[in-house]
Order: structure tokens, then C-alpha cells, then sequence
């Protein structure tokens, strides 16, 4: 099955988000600093992991956390 967000995995080939891209990757749908936050309160992409001093998210995890935040428009 297709999802909404697959071009954001067609268009990250290394299989992972550093943080401090997540705003470009995702057309601006997720910011690195409310990533940090919600990092910081245990609300954010649960499988988040670390290369250096740099934050990493999988990809795949990443479209997940955005598909859960989908909320329909009301008329």
C-alpha cells in the first residue's frame, strides 16, 4: 500500500532523517526544534538514535509519526 508520505521515503535514500533536515524533508511538516521538544517530553519519534552529536530518526518511523498526526478537516 502506497502511503501519503511516500515520497518523503523515495526521496531519502540513506534510510534515516537527521534532525536538523526533518524541516526540508518534509516539506516543513515537522520542525527540528519541535522534534527537540517533543523528544524532551517523551511525545517524539520513539526509535530516534544518535550518529555523533546528531540527532537520526528512521525513515520509516518518521512517516509513521506523521500518519499518526493526520487529522481530518472539518467543512
Amino acid at each position: 500500500m502506497k502511503t501519503m508520505f511516500q515520497s518523503i521515503i523515495d526521496n531519502t535514500p540513506t534510510g534515516f532523517i537527521m534532525r536538523k533536515d526533518i524541516k526540508e524533508k518534509t516539506g516543513g511538516l515537522l520542525h527540528p526544534r519541535t522534534m527537540a521538544n517533543l523528544d524532551c517530553l517523551g511525545e517524539g519519534i520513539p526509535e530516534k538514535f544518535r550518529i555523533g552529536n546528531q540527532i537520526c530518526y528512521p525513515i520509516n518511523a518518521v512517516v509513521e509519526f506523521l500518519e499518526s498526526r493526520v487529522v481530518r478537516a472539518r467543512r
